[in-house]
């Protein structure tokens, strides 16, 4: 723990069992001038909170970095819904919380870390790339050539005809199929009823 935190002057000289034992009894609820008394602290603190190092976890890592996330130590009483761990290298935040208390908390949740950002909008990309081509299948039955990508030539994806009839009308397009009677309207994306 030490190799990521420099501790403050007024518990260097406390080993980390010391420290631990301080934070447990604390939250245990000891009084705050027993314990400045029993540990050797300044009598000028306001908590014991102020001194004590950061916790590391031993378990959590940063999916970037690869290194220890670390967090305040809580205080008395504190729901876990309010546990933030922090990455000791970049900016990278987890939010540890209890599944019941998840649902209320989950927008205030959200690592807003340069990283994390990027993975979003890589992600917001990804959608809306498939919404579009979903929006293309659905609402547009007349493909370009594939043969010939500069041909704007439309072909009818009932029976992929090139015998059909384009004509636009303010801002519907109306294509009608020679040969299995297709009749289509469009208007920016949508399908109209015929």
């Amino acid at each position: 723990m030490t190799q990521y935190f420099e501790w403050p002057e007024e518990i260097r000289h406390l080993s980390e069992a010391q420290v631990e034992q301080l934070y447990q009894r604390y939250l245990g609820g000891e009084k705050k001038a027993g314990l400045i008394a029993e540990f050797g602290l300044p009598t000028t603190l306001n908590s014991v909170l102020e001194v004590l190092p950061p916790m590391v976890s031993a378990d959590l890592t940063c999916p970037y970095c690869d290194l220890p996330m670390w967090m305040r130590r809580p205080a008395r009483g504190a729901p876990v819904s309010r546990y933030v761990y922090n990455c000791a290298s970049c900016a990278h935040r987890y939010y540890a919380s209890d599944p019941i208390a998840r649902r209320e908390v989950r927008r205030r949740e959200r690592c807003n870390c340069g990283k994390c950002a990027k993975v979003r909008q890589q992600q917001i990309a990804v959608k809306a790339e498939r919404d579009r081509l979903e929006q293309s299948a659905r609402y547009n039955p007349f493909t370009p050539s594939v043969s010939d990508p500069d041909n704007h030539q439309l072909f009818c994806r009932e029976c992929d005809s090139p015998n059909i009839d384009a004509s636009m009308d303010k801002m519907i397009l109306r294509t009608v199929c020679y040969d299995c009677s297709t009749i289509s309207k469009f208007r920016a994306f949508e399908e109209l009823p015929d």
